[in-house]
């Protein structure tokens, strides 16, 4: 998914405290960004996803144009937090999902904000629990083990014997437990 907010990107600014008070000066602007990231008709996301964000500044100097970088005002870090808040309950129900985040700044004739939403999909239960029982070394090793255990097939039969114990002994348990689930 993929929306584009229009307008010089924003950062994120601290709370200000004035007569003992906290208060929240971007309240009108992030308002206004909600609702333009509402008008997108995105679904909400309840699920594990990665944002690319991109942050265009507008510019007439055609060297910013051509890439050559230069400083904005505003801190990186600021501006993610800015669309991370402003996208909770609109775009993911919270952006403790986010499990990556890509983004970048860049000038471009026209400003504006480039949201990209990639959705992780969801691995069955029962998936999830095979997985669980085999690290990713143990499944290289397991097959490392298996292509030498079959090299032997070329051999005698007490080479390949031994060579189906060897396994047997070394897998047969973690084997049996996932032999044992359905998909």
């Amino acid at each position: 998914m993929k929306i584009e907010i229009p307008g010089t990107p924003i950062a994120l600014k601290r709370p200000r405290f004035a007569s003992g008070k906290c208060y929240d000066s971007q309240t009108h602007d992030k308002g206004v960004v909600r609702m333009l990231m509402r008008s997108n008709r995105i679904q909400c996301i309840d699920q594990y996803c990665k944002v690319n964000l991109i942050f265009c500044f507008s510019s007439m100097d055609n060297l910013e144009l051509w890439g050559v970088e230069r400083p904005t005002k505003s801190d990186l870090d600021n501006q993610i937090k800015w669309i991370l808040d402003c996208g909770n309950g609109i775009l993911w129900s919270d952006d403790r999902l986010i499990i990556a985040i890509n983004a970048e700044k860049r000038y471009e004739k026209k400003a504006c904000t480039i949201i990209e939403i990639h959705v992780q999909e969801i691995m069955e239960k029962q998936k999830l629990k095979i997985l669980k029982e085999f690290s990713p070394s143990e499944v290289m090793q397991m097959r490392s083990d298996f292509a030498k255990g079959l090299d032997h097939f070329q051999a005698n039969p007490d080479e390949i014997a031994a060579a189906l114990i060897y396994l047997g002994q070394k897998w047969g348990s973690k084997l049996k437990k996932v032999g044992d689930f359905k998909l």
